[in-house]
C-alpha cells in the first residue's frame, strides 16, 4: 500500500505545491497559498478565522492562553517534584480531537530540565469513556456524497464529518499510546452502548443527545476517581470551558484550552508540520484539492484499524496509508 507520508513528502520537495483547497461540496470552504524558500514553508490563508481554526487543530499555533497554561504546568513541575508526585495530563476526548497536547509534553520535559536537571516525561491518561465516545462517532457512517470529483474510487461506506473527527480522535490516541506511557483510566460503570444518532428514532429522545453530556459525565468522573486512589499529581486538559470548571468543582485541577487568535499568515513551517496540516484538513473537511488533485478520507475494512486511509483523484483503486509510526509531529 502508498505510503501518504511519502506521497505528500514528494509533493512538497519535488515541484512543490502552490494552492490547497479544502472543499465542501463543488467550492472550496479555505484556501491556502504556499510560498517554497530555502526547505521553509510559507503560507497564506483567505479566512481568518477558518485558517486559525486548521492550524490551532493541528497544533502549528498554541491556544490564546497559552502563557496561562504554562504558568500553571510550571508551578505544577514544581510541586509534583517537591511531594514526590508523577505528573499526569487527563485528556479530554475534545483534546483528542487535535494536536495540542505533544506541544505541552515537550514543555513539560524542558521544564523539568529547567528546574531539576531531571529528563521527565508526564504520564498520559485518557479515559475509557473517551474510547466509547470516539467509537460512537467513527460508527456514523454514509454513501459516497453527490459531489465528490468523478475521479473518486470510492469504498461503498465513507464517513460522515462525525464519523472523520472521531477517526482522527482514535489516530491521535494510539499515536499517543505508540509514543507515551499512557494510562486509560477504566473505573466500572454502566455503559448503554446506542446506535449512530441519525438511527434513533428522534421523537422518542427529543430531550436527549447520547453523546457528550454522558460521556462528559463519565470521563469527569474516572478521571477523579483515579486521582483519589493513587499518587499521581493530575492536571485535566480540555476545550470546554464548562467541562473544565465542572472538573475544578469535582476536585481535579483543570485547564481550558482557548481559541487563537485569527491570522491569515503562517510563515516558516518545516514540511512535517505542512503535511500535518494537510492531513487536519482532511479530516474536517470533505476534500482537499492539492493544485487540482484531490484527495478525500476513506473507510478501508481491510487495513490496520489504528492508521488512517486515503483515497486520490486519479480513478486508481488505491490506498494511501499514514500509519501511526510516520510521527508527523
Amino acid at each position: 500500500m502508498k505510503s501518504f507520508f511519502r506521497e505528500m513528502k514528494n509533493l512538497l520537495g519535488s515541484c512543490g505545491i502552490s494552492k490547497i483547497d479544502a472543499m465542501v461540496g463543488n467550492s472550496p470552504a479555505l484556501s491556502i497559498d504556499i510560498e517554497h524558500s530555502n526547505d521553509r514553508f510559507h503560507l497564506q490563508g483567505n479566512q481568518a478565522f477558518s485558517f486559525r481554526d486548521i492550524l490551532w487543530r493541528a497544533g502549528i499555533i498554541p491556544p490564546s492562553n497559552d502563557k496561562m497554561i504554562k504558568d500553571e504546568i510550571k508551578k505544577l513541575v514544581g510541586d509534583s517534584f517537591k511531594d514526590n508526585r508523577q505528573l499526569a495530563l487527563a485528556l479530554d476526548t475534545s483534546v483528542l480531537l487535535l494536536n495540542q497536547v505533544s506541544n505541552y509534553i515537550e514543555f513539560i520535559r524542558m521544564e523539568f530540565q529547567r528546574q531539576h536537571t531531571l529528563t521527565r516525561y508526564p504520564l498520559i491518561l485518557a479515559s475509557h469513556a473517551s474510547q466509547y465516545e470516539l467509537h460512537h462517532m467513527i460508527s456514523s457512517d454514509q454513501s459516497r456524497p453527490k459531489n465528490f470529483p468523478n475521479g473518486f474510487v470510492l469504498p461503498a461506506k465513507m464517513y460522515r464529518p462525525r464519523g472523520q473527527r472521531g477517526k482522527f480522535g482514535s489516530f491521535m490516541l494510539q499515536t499517543l499510546m505508540e509514543r507515551y506511557p499512557l494510562i486509560i483510566a477504566k473505573p466500572g460503570f454502566p455503559m448503554v452502548v446506542f446506535k449512530p444518532e441519525d438511527e434513533v428514532d428522534s421523537y422518542k429522545y427529543s430531550n436527549f443527545s447520547p453523546t457528550s453530556p454522558v460521556f462528559d459525565f463519565l470521563i469527569v468522573e474516572q478521571f477523579t476517581q483515579l486521582s483519589k486512589v493513587t499518587n499521581l499529581e493530575v492536571l485535566f486538559m480540555t476545550t470546554d470551558s464548562n467541562l473544565s470548571k465542572i472538573a475544578s468543582q469535582s476536585g481535579l485541577k483543570s485547564i481550558y484550552l482557548s481559541h487563537a487568535t485569527p491570522l491569515a499568515k503562517k510563515r516558516d513551517l518545516n514540511m512535517r508540520k505542512v503535511i500535518w496540516l494537510i492531513v487536519s484538513l482532511l479530516w474536517f473537511y470533505e476534500y482537499v484539492m492539492i493544485d487540482g488533485i484531490g484527495y478525500c478520507l476513506v473507510r478501508n475494512t481491510n487495513g490496520s484499524g489504528s492508521n488512517l486511509y486515503f483515497k486520490k483523484s486519479d480513478g486508481s483503486r488505491e490506498y494511501y496509508e499514514l500509519s501511526v509510526s510516520d510521527r508527523l509531529f
